[in-house]
Parts: C-alpha cells; structure tokens; sequence
C-alpha cells in the first residue's frame, strides 16, 4: 500500500489504519493484506462469477443484482447492451443471486463495513486494473461507499445515475455522505425532470438527464395500424407497495373493471399467494419480453400505474414514489403509444409526466373516478389524440446512440447536448388531459 497515490484523501485515511484493516482481514480468514485478487472473501461471502479479462474494465455498482426482474436491471441491461469487460459490484443479494449483467460479477457484502474495509473491498475487486469509469446507481449507504471506493483507488471518473431517491424524500442515504459522493462524481445524471431539480436544489450541483430509454428496435415512430382494442386495460411493470394493490384491487372491483398484468407478481415484497391473485380482478401474466410486450400493450385501450396518494407517510416506498417516474411508462408510451391511466396522488412525477404530454388521465383511488377515466380513454376520439402524442414523443425515448453520448458525456463532465432536456425541461407547464 505505500506506493499508492496520496492525492486522494481515502487512500490517505487507509494508509493510517492499514495495520486495522489488516487485523480485520486476519480476522475474516484473509491471510495477507496485499492487493489483488486473493481479497475478494475479505468481507465474507463475496463470489466471483465469469472474467472481464486482462484489459481496461468499466465498473457497475448497485445494491442488488442486475435481471429482468426488476425496472433498474432492465435499463442498466438496456443501456449497455453488448459492451464488453464490465465487472458487476452489487451488496447484497435480492433476487436469490439471479444476475445477467457483465463479464464479471462479485457480490460483496459491506453491511456494518468500515471506511478502511470498504476501500480494501475496493482494492480486491480492482486493484492492479484498467478501470475507464466506475458507474453508481445508488440506493444504499454501503454501495455509495463502495462506488467512491472503486473510483478513488483506480483514478477513474465517477459516474453517478439517479433513478430512485433515497436521500431526500426518504432519508436512507445520509446526506452527507451523499453530499460527499456527488463532489466526487465527474457526470451526475437523473432519470426526469423532478428528480433533478430536487437533488440540484438540494447539494447545489449540476445534474443532467438520461431517462429510461427504449430500445431503438422497439420505438414505434410511425402511427400504428388501427387493431380491435381489448376490453381490459393493462397493469403495467412491479407494484412496488402491498397497500397500492390492494386498493387497485378496491378501485377495480367497485368499478367492475379488469385488468391484465404483465410484470413479476410474484415479488417477494407483495407477498402475494395464488389465493390472494385469484380473488383480484386482475389476470397476471408475469414478466413478458419487451418485444411480445410491446405488441401486446398496443392492443389495450389503456395502461395503467398505481403510486403513492403522498399523504406524508415516511416509509421507503411513499419516498421513492414521491420523486420517481416510472420507465415502465415511458415504454408503454414510446413501443405502443398506449394512453397511460396513473392512480394516486396529482403530486408524483408519473402523474406530472402523463399530464405535461397529455397522454393520459390521473385519478385517486375512488372507483367511482377511476371507471370515469378508463370510459373517457375508451372514446375513439380520446384514444386517437393520446396515441397520436404518445407517437410524437416516442423518437425522443430511443436508446439509439445512447452509449455514446454517456461516454462523450463523461468526458466531458456534463451533457453532450440537450437531447434529453429538450423532453425534461425546467419550469414547463402541464399540458391539459387528451
């Protein structure tokens, strides 16, 4: 460790506890503290799966693994598909370890880790390597640790992209250290508008955009043949809360209304048996790939995304709905031009994205609201208006040349343009309901 640079202040702090973090390692079974692959169960459980090989790598972290089982595994896949010699970094594992993303994945748990121990983590998973850029999608103190960790001993640029807060609505990320974490970071992307301009406001650094692109193969620019619409709606993507089901299920049952879900019922937080499916007017039908989704989304008269009412509740789920969007809409709107129906409160992105592109309605969860809006996006002349600008908007989702901008973009330290601002502005006004 003693030639390491001294221009980077954690590598200073690691030098001052080495002979700690030594006794750490000795303690875990890790018979010397040298850098290199030898490390990687000095936090223990770490795997290794797959070789990114002996050339320059970039590095992905995120808590939990990257699949199709979940929105952020999709668009990480999505977005860098077919690039070589990533290595995965997650801390935990959410999915039963069921992870599809890179040349190399390790999982290494830091949960009560020390500062020293997190950069020694760091230093098994890339010391000695090329690293081009270290990619953070944060959602925990631990793997926000780890991504500074990564970049500070390999000297690569940080790259941070935002897609669900978890530091401002629900404060899981102290903001200190997310105020650390954001100093360090050369390229600070947000997924939309609110999300932006909160964490802006907040740290008072600048953020740029890169929503949850569709892919390009996908993105239905030209109007789409005119099909015999299903009678049902869709539910579209993961229900992230138990509650938001349950009154979906409410609002369904006292409109008389059905609906046809395509996404992973079977998420361990819903905690839903066959009992409890069968006794919603709700048909699921799991996670569908994304082009048999896109066909099957067109042939339903709308789509619908239930979130939060935000009557000030502080669990995780009522502070990521407060500032996310979902990408599930942004793929229904740009792949099928599927009008978009939200449930919940006017206040949340999703609510502020359908109605500022007017491609939908908004409504609370009263069955009464709920059947008037799915009549109203049944009416030809409604339907029309709302694929027609859904249609609009789909050329400006595309991931076409996506993996290059990110890369210009980090070299630069900002936005290569404002491809994705023109459709996130600052300050816009809401347009009105189709």
């Amino acid at each position: 460790m003693n030639d390491m640079p001294r221009e980077f202040p954690e590598l200073e702090r690691l030098r001052m506890f080495r002979e700690r973090v030594r006794g750490a390692l000795q303690e875990r079974g890790v018979p010397s503290a040298k850098v290199g692959p030898q490390l990687a169960p000095m936090v223990a459980g770490s795997s290794v799966r797959g070789g990114a090989g002996a050339g320059p790598i970039d590095v992905m972290v995120t808590p939990g693994e990257l699949n199709d089982l979940h929105g952020t595994g999709f668009l990480v896949k999505r977005v860098f598909a077919g690039q070589k010699g990533f290595v995965a970094l997650r801390v935990r594992d959410d999915y039963g370890g069921v992870h599809d993303f890179g040349d190399e994945a390790r999982l290494i748990p830091l949960h009560g880790a020390r500062r020293p121990e997190v950069y020694a983590a760091a230093l098994a998973a890339v010391g000695g390597r090329s690293v081009r850029t270290v990619y953070s999608v944060p959602y925990t103190t631990e793997d926000v640790t780890l991504a500074m960790a990564v970049s500070d001993v390999s000297g690569a640029p940080l790259c941070l992209w935002e897609m669900d807060d978890q530091c401002i609505a629900h404060p899981k990320i102290p903001r200190p250290l997310m105020r650390e974490f954001l100093g360090k970071c050369r390229l600070r992307l947000a997924t939309h508008t609110e999300l932006r301009d909160a964490y802006e406001e907040a740290f008072g650094l600048a953020f740029g955009v890169l929503p949850a692109v569709v892919p390009a193969a996908l993105v239905r620019e030209a109007p789409r043949p005119e099909v015999a619409l299903r009678q049902n709606g869709a539910l579209l993507g993961s229900v992230w809360s138990r509650q938001w089901l349950n009154q979906l299920a409410g609002v369904l049952q006292g409109g008389r209304e059905r609906l046809e879900w395509y996404g992973n019922h079977q998420a361990r937080w819903l905690g839903l048996s066959p009992d409890d499916l069968a006794a919603m007017p709700i048909e699921p039908h799991g996670v569908v790939k994304e082009p048999a989704l896109a066909e099957k989304l067109a042939t339903h008269p709308f789509a619908v995304v239930p979130t939060s009412e935000l009557k000030g509740d502080v669990s995780e789920v009522e502070g990521i709905a407060a500032l996310s969007l979902p990408g599930r809409i942004l793929f229904a709107v740009a792949s099928a031009h599927t009008p978009i129906l939200i449930v919940g409160s006017e206040r949340t992105p999703a609510a502020a994205f359908v109605r500022r592109h007017a491609i939908g309605e908004v409504v609370s969860y009263q069955p009464a609201a709920f059947a008037a809006a799915a009549a109203r996006l049944r009416r030809p002349e409604v339907q029309a208006k709302a694929r027609e600008n859904a249609r609009r908007l789909a050329p400006s989702l595309s991931d076409a040349g996506v993996a290059a901008w990110l890369r210009q973009s980090i070299a630069a330290g900002a936005p290569h343009d404002d491809r994705f601002e023109r459709l996130f502005p600052r300050g816009e006004p809401a347009r009105k309901d189709p």
